[in-house]
């Protein structure tokens, strides 16, 4: 089992919210996450943090681009892991899915007004599944310039958050010159996906 005790309290918790947040609102979708469910739909929230005002290392944890082309977090790897030992998740045909003793611990660390908005983003990422599907997503999020990067050199890395950030920026101007200044859609990950796979599709 991989252990959590090298992470940060505050580590600790967002991961283990975040996972949560992410396998229940799965669970109502498709069924359940996968561990790359997680980790993909955890960078995407974080991208639209970033996007919203929030700097690249705010949201609590990092993530690497992995050789596959996807992303990856060592401390949700971690965390994942923990609460399928601990019974605070269950393994399924269609992945994880909170059990009882999981929802039971998320209601309590997420009590009160601290995590809201964290979880409230969680769940509106989580909510592409249903317009892009969830493999849609993976394939398209690969078009992004460091995971097609480290894909391509089969090398994990680290990645970038503030060029990351400058990325997102870009795309968002794009997006917004492609509607005529007028793009209103649900979130800026829409504008992202679409460019990313124009980029998977060169």
């Amino acid at each position: 089992m991989k252990s959590t005790s090298h992470l940060s309290a505050p580590e600790r918790i967002l991961t283990l919210i975040d996972s949560f947040t992410v396998c229940s609102s799965l669970a109502i979708s498709i069924g359940g996450a996968t561990e790359a469910d997680v980790h993909l739909f955890c960078f995407l929230a974080s991208l639209v943090s970033t996007s919203q005002g929030s700097s690249p290392t705010s949201w609590g944890y990092t993530f690497s681009a992995a050789e596959t082309g996807r992303p990856f977090s060592e401390p949700l790897a971690a965390t994942l892991d923990e609460m399928l030992t601990n019974g605070q998740l269950v393994s399924t045909a269609d992945g994880y899915i909170p059990s009882f003793a999981g929802e039971a611990t998320l209601a309590i660390v997420g009590a009160g007004q601290a995590y809201t908005k964290r979880i409230e983003l969680l769940k509106t990422v989580c909510n592409l599944s249903a317009v892009r599907g969830v493999p849609g997503i993976g394939r398209a999020v690969a078009g992004e310039s460091q995971l097609a990067r480290a894909a391509e050199l089969r090398s994990t890395r680290i990645i970038d958050g503030d060029e990351l950030s400058r990325t997102l920026i870009q795309m968002s101007i794009n997006a917004l010159d492609q509607a005529g200044g007028t793009y209103q859609g649900a979130l800026p990950a829409f504008a992202w996906l679409d460019q990313w796979e124009s980029a998977n599709a060169d």
